[in-house]
């Protein structure tokens, strides 16, 4: 099968030629920009201490399947839940990519508290 694109539209009388979804946009844009932050300015999502039981991660700008996040202008703040009293939990900070909501986001998932 061979497939091209992007080229206008052309109005017919049942209505257009053509149409393309996001997904022709994400798989052509995935062809040349693998998944990461894109790390220009260096600091680019970068995840900080914040206060209290909060991390801020920077403004920057990441790449999921083709998809495209930013976060501009200003920082954003994650709270982090309290940890156990007796064992550690590694939480870590992520860019979400969830098709069904139709978006990207920055959020926090939670280890699980263990001895080891």
């Amino acid at each position: 099968m061979e497939k091209y694109s992007f080229f206008d539209a052309q109005k017919t009388s049942s209505g257009y030629d053509r149409t393309y979804s996001s997904s022709d946009l994400a798989d052509y844009f995935a062809s040349f920009i693998g998944n990461g932050v894109f790390a220009n300015p260096a600091n680019s999502l970068m995840v900080q201490a914040g206060s209290g039981l909060q991390v801020v991660v920077k403004t920057g700008m990441a790449f999921i399947n083709g998809y495209y996040y930013q976060l501009k202008d200003e920082a954003k703040s994650l709270a982090i839940a309290r940890g156990d009293n007796n064992y550690p939990r590694i939480d870590t900070v992520i860019c979400s990519l969830n098709h069904s909501k139709r978006l990207i986001e920055v959020k926090v998932v939670q280890g699980t508290a263990a001895a080891s």
